[in-house]
């Protein structure tokens, strides 16, 4: 099965694109453990993708901004591209559910 649960902090407001405005795209900063050696917290940067996404959610996602604390589930999903003749690859997270929403006390 190819599911995953994500949870992390919008790194920037999020983008719609699309023919009617019915892609959304944004990155999670995802906390996973802390590094001893190097003394700081480790950090993964997740892509994102919501189909079709409410106007409730999509207002609220690219207006609020860094800091805002989601919750979602989804499915990974890898593509391949060329840059300049270089092969280049990219796995983003196909959101079907977002669970929470919280933003400095906002739900």
């Amino acid at each position: 099965m190819n599911i995953c649960i994500v949870s992390g902090r919008l790194t920037k407001n999020a983008v719609v694109n699309g023919d009617k405005n019915n892609v959304l795209r944004f990155r999670l900063a995802a906390k996973h453990g802390y590094d001893s050696k190097e003394k700081k917290e480790r950090v993964e940067f997740i892509d994102c993708v919501l189909f079709k996404p409410t106007k409730k959610v999509q207002s609220f996602l690219c207006e609020s901004g860094k800091g805002v604390y989601l919750e979602l589930t989804g499915r990974f999903s890898s593509q391949s591209f060329e840059v300049n003749g270089e092969k280049r690859y990219r796995t983003e997270v196909i959101v079907n559910r977002i669970v929470n929403i919280v933003s400095n006390g906002r739900s």
